[in-house]
């Protein structure tokens, strides 16, 4: 039992260490990186978004309409049909 405890410590250590990499960098990249830079696509976007032409709001559950819109985020707006990235710009 006690062997089965140690394995199970050292299993922690990266685990945590990774998970506290990732959300350090996500809070970099969502807070302090410059909008059209690579990191920038790993960082979080919170709050409601409108359409930047037709001020639609857009709706929280999105459905992605290609891959980069899967990973990174992103929506069409139903009204006008442009493409927006997650921090609510027009690609």
């Amino acid at each position: 039992m006690n062997n089965y405890l140690e394995n199970l410590t050292s299993f922690h250590y990266p685990f945590i260490t990774i998970v506290i990499i990732w959300l350090a960098i996500t809070i970099y990249a969502s807070k302090y990186a410059k909008p059209n830079s690579w990191i920038s696509k790993l960082g979080m976007s919170l709050g409601n978004k409108v359409g930047p032409k037709c001020a639609t709001k857009l709706p929280i559950v999105r459905k992605p309409k290609n891959k980069d819109q899967a990973m990174f985020g992103g929506w069409n707006c139903k009204n006008c049909g442009i493409e927006i990235d997650k921090y609510g710009k027009e690609l």
